[in-house]
Order: structure tokens, then C-alpha cells, then sequence
């Protein structure tokens, strides 16, 4: 049995009593990356990469949310000390999928002007290089740990004229199956490249991470979403069968046509 951690050893498990309700013999090995494990179904061997269906593959927001968290730590390092201990801070940036290194030396220098000022609680609204943010000056609170805190989000702060892209990126957050049909496309694309040279067939396991944060999972709408977002995808590369797996361990499966 494989020694595998995590998401990989849930859809491991998931895909062997998957298979198993269908009356198959079923059983999985540690495959070395890539791939990820061997499936072995009525002692037929079958190559399975698996992954993650996870919103932040598209425009790595993750990352860009953590190193926007990471500099606002970084300025109440540098500057709480230049801050009267009356006094707090609170800024919230809304990035637009823009890195905070496109910000960081003109946001000190415009910080470093506020800073010099008489501070009076107030609220600074303000944009640099397409990145919105937004300052608050408040009395400082008992409990105090940090002069300066925040937040960061993708979409928000002061209203400015929007091009293409960020329409369509706006659009693709709020219609669940393009978003989801988007995320599926880039895995495909990314784990063809990684499983190209693998002997046939290969199959790609993906383990949602993604519509758990939507629907409890006590109706079918969750399956529903996948089934409409499969639609559009026709091209599976060297995938065999694409499946998907659920929090509750059900597994939805798709075939190359």
C-alpha cells in the first residue's frame, strides 16, 4: 500500500471503493511522481496523477494574497515606532490580480508621508499603479499587538475604469461552472506536460477543494456544476478518464471521447 499523505491518500482510498462498488478488484501503490500512484483494477494497471481543483491556480492568488500579508508585516516592523502610541492603523489593499513588488517602493514613500503628518483618526482612499488600497487612522485599543494591521482582498477600493481583462476575471469569479471549467482546463494543461512520457493509460484524479467552499453536499447541486463545467472540455490530452472526488467521497468520472 502506498505511504501517502493528505488529499492524495483520500482520493486514493476514494478511487479504491469507488471501484470496488462496481465489483472490481482494486488496489493502489505509490507510483514516485509521476504519477502520483498505480491503480490496479482487476489486475489492470492504470498510471493516476492526482491534484487539486483549487480557485487560487487561476492568477496564483494565494500567493499574491500572502505577500501583500507578508508586507504589511514587514511595515509594522519598520514603522511602528514612528507611530504615536494613541494611534493605529489599519490598511486594506485590493490588488486586481497586480504584485505587491509592483507597489512596494511607492507605498513606503507614500506611507513615510502620511506618517509625517499630525495623524487625526481619518480614512485615506487611494490608488497606485492599479492597486486600490485603503488607509484608517483610528485611536489606538487597549489590547493593542500591532500599530499597523490589515487585509488584502482581489477586487475593491476606489471605484477606476476597468479594461477587458478585468471584466472578464470579474465575470469568470462569479459564474461557478466557467471558473470551474477554467481551473480544470490549467490542470489538464499543466499535468499533460508532467505525465507525457508515461506508458498508457494515464488517468487524472482531482480532488475538489473547490465547490466544498459553495454547497453542504446534501443535494446534487455540487455535481450538477461539475457536469455543466465538463461540458465544455473536449480535450482531455493523454487523460483516459478524468475523475473528479468529493469531502464525501463520492466520485464523479469522465471519459475521452
Amino acid at each position: 500500500m502506498a505511504d501517502l499523505k493528505g488529499s492524495e491518500k483520500f482520493v486514493a482510498e476514494s478511487l479504491k471503493l469507488y471501484f470496488e462498488k462496481k465489483g472490481c478488484l482494486c488496489d493502489y501503490q505509490d507510483g514516485g511522481d509521476p504519477p502520483d500512484i498505480y491503480l490496479s483494477i482487476d489486475s489492470k494497471i492504470k498510471s493516476v496523477e492526482i491534484t487539486n481543483i483549487d480557485e487560487n491556480r487561476l492568477n496564483d492568488r494565494r500567493t499574491l494574497n500572502m505577500a501583500y500579508l507578508t508586507f504589511l508585516k514587514n511595515l509594522d516592523k519598520e514603522f511602528h515606532s514612528k507611530l504615536s502610541s494613541k494611534k493605529s492603523i489599519l490598511i486594506f489593499f485590493f490588488h486586481h490580480y497586480k504584485k505587491v513588488s509592483n507597489i512596494n517602493k511607492e507605498f513606503k514613500e507614500y506611507f513615510k508621508q502620511i506618517l509625517n503628518r499630525n495623524l487625526i483618526s481619518s480614512t485615506i482612499e487611494d490608488n497606485l499603479k492599479g492597486v486600490n488600497f485603503k488607509i484608517i487612522i483610528f485611536d489606538t485599543p487597549e489590547n493593542k499587538q500591532q500599530s499597523i494591521i490589515g487585509a488584502v482582498t482581489t477586487y475593491g477600493g476606489r471605484k477606476q475604469s476597468r479594461n477587458l481583462n478585468d471584466v472578464v476575471n470579474r465575470i469568470y469569479d462569479c459564474n461557478l461552472d466557467i471558473k470551474i471549467s477554467n481551473i480544470i482546463l490549467d490542470v489538464i494543461s499543466d499535468k499533460n506536460k508532467k505525465c507525457k512520457n508515461l506508458n498508457q493509460p494515464v488517468y487524472l484524479a482531482l480532488y475538489d477543494d473547490f465547490s466544498n467552499k459553495f454547497f453542504d453536499f446534501n443535494d446534487d447541486e455540487h455535481i450538477k456544476h461539475y457536469k455543466e463545467a465538463m461540458k465544455t472540455i473536449n480535450d482531455f490530452k493523454i487523460f483516459e478518464k478524468i475523475f473528479i472526488i468529493f469531502d464525501t467521497q463520492e466520485v464523479l468520472e469522465f471519459n475521452k471521447e
